[in-house]
């Protein structure tokens, strides 16, 4: 099969991979710029040297992409095994083959890796007996691999999450050369890049996570976990410059322009009231936290006070979030003249988003986007396009399973006017260049899902200018998360910024 020509950026990321030989490497490359065929030649090279047994760890929904974009690109056959299917006996199998000389390729996804070849044993510890998972000799970690590869290697970000540390404590040790592959591995946290070039080139390159954390940036004083500020980030963009490729959409597209539509809604008056009443709430219950704790300080000095976790912060915002696209999480029904509601229940108070997207989609003729969040959105946006239009749209959910099935859905909203896709899922490894206008209905602080979604179809191949309308309630906390996810992209083109200037010197 006749393929283009690599582009010169991405040979130049295959020569950088191959120069640092068995050092490990990350490939910071956007969608769109080719890192699946990057890797696919580093590996060429690799099974050309010698290597036979390697892994390939992605997220369930792009882990078959890999068999897809080896017979695009892949020159050498290879044996693909589907660990995720076929468990400890696909394992075997291509050890066994893999032994024979075959160059075999095994796919996992991210939880069942680090849970593979484990079995359920109840241990004793301190005194007291649990249930534990317990590695066999069928675990990953107990087999010799020949190279090792995380794709979306975002999904280890936290150090202290189980999956993070299984790699980072045990695969790195039984795997002779690893790669880590991502679009964003910075996009929210800076500090997230911690975890993934530890695993791909080992602690000594930035050193314990304490250490990095104090160096690259300055705690909140007063949330529990969160940080104030990033600094050095020059410093960092060096650091990570010597061990990983940048490459972005503007290197190497020449994409049609995309243009982010602000659209103010204004809450009718009783949704005013409630989202008021609500922000007061938690206002008190924080001054009422901090002042609690105070007076354990002051009978005993030796007290160390708390501060409040960023959990605890995000799970009292996600009403809020909740009551600007419509639905009261409420004490029931509403009392004209006490302006309260009497007992707790869920319902929509406010239809004033709803209305906003039904004038946008009225002459709409193409296939349009609309992103939401909650469950309670997909029905409330289905229930109203099917009343005003006659016909109900596509919801692209959790509800459907497998990577086939998603994409034979997103194939079909192609040929359909209105699309629901709920974020969480639609921005993984779906293709929607087929629409031009996309409307937020919500958004949620995850600047990560929130880049992916913008992606989906403003990427390589795309030839129509794209347009993205934010829905945003006045005077709620729908501008301060949109103004979150713009910052947290900023910062991500500050550090791309120092990066290209540090090779350009």
């Amino acid at each position: 099969m006749k393929r283009p020509p690599l582009w010169a950026k991405q040979n130049a990321a295959i020569n950088f991979a191959l120069d640092r030989k068995d050092a490990g490497f990350g490939l910071f490359m956007e969608m769109g710029t080719g890192k699946s065929r990057v890797m696919i030649n580093v590996i060429q090279h690799w099974i050309a040297d010698g290597a036979r047994l390697g892994y390939i760890v992605a997220p369930i929904s792009g882990m078959h992409v890999w068999v897809h974009e080896w017979k695009l690109w892949g020159g050498y056959p290879v044996l693909f095994v589907d660990l995720q299917a076929e468990g400890v006996a696909g394992l075997h199998k291509a050890k066994d083959a893999a032994a024979k000389g075959w160059p075999v390729i095994c796919l996992i996804n991210y939880e069942s890796a680090w849970q593979l070849g484990h079995v359920r044993k109840k241990v004793m510890e301190k005194g007291q007996e649990v249930t534990k998972l317990v590695p066999t000799a069928d675990a990953l970690h107990m087999t010799d691999w020949d190279f090792g590869v995380l794709d979306e290697s975002q999904k280890i970000k936290t150090p202290g999450a189980k999956v993070s540390m299984y790699f980072r404590n045990r695969m790195i040790k039984v795997t002779e050369k690893r790669a880590v592959l991502t679009g964003s591995a910075y996009t929210k946290r800076p500090l997230d890049v911690w975890a993934q070039v530890t695993f791909a080139v080992g602690e000594g390159h930035f050193g314990k996570f304490a250490d990095f954390k104090s160096r690259y940036s300055i705690p909140h004083p007063y949330i529990q976990g969160a940080i104030k500020e990033y600094v050095n980030l020059d410093h960092l963009a060096q650091r990570l410059s010597e061990v990983c490729v940048l490459l972005k959409k503007e290197d190497v597209l020449d994409l049609p322009p995309a243009l982010h539509v602000k659209k103010p809604i204004i809450l009718g008056a009783k949704a005013k009231k409630v989202y008021s009443d609500l922000v007061k709430e938690c206002y008190a219950e924080f001054e009422a936290f901090e002042a609690a704790e105070q007076e354990k300080k002051a009978e005993n000095p030796s007290y160390r006070v708390k501060t409040i976790t960023a959990d605890h912060i995000f799970s009292k915002t996600v009403r809020m979030r909740q009551l600007t696209s419509g639905l009261a999480i409420t004490d029931g029904d509403w009392d004209e003249g006490q302006e309260c509601f009497l007992a707790a229940e869920q319902l929509i108070i406010d239809d004033a988003k709803i209305k906003a997207l039904l004038e946008i989609l009225e002459d709409r003729d193409k296939p349009t986007l609309i992103v939401v969040q909650f469950d309670f959105e997909e029905k409330l946006v289905a229930d109203a396009i099917e009343k005003e239009f006659g016909k109900r749209p596509k919801i692209l959910n959790g509800s459907v399973v497998g990577a086939a099935n998603r994409h034979a859905m997103v194939a079909e909203m192609a040929n359909d006017t209105f699309a629901i896709i709920k974020e969480e899922v639609g921005c993984r490894a779906m293709d929607m260049r087929f629409a031009d206008l996309t409307v937020f209905f919500s958004h949620r602080p995850n600047t990560e899902a929130y880049d992916q979604m913008l992606a989906r179809n403003h990427r390589g191949g795309q030839t129509k200018p794209i347009t993205y309308v934010h829905l945003l309630a006045e005077g709620t906390i729908d501008y301060r998360i949109l103004g979150i996810l713009e910052s947290d992209l900023e910062r991500a083109k500050l550090i791309e910024g120092h990066w290209r200037d540090f090779l350009a010197s």
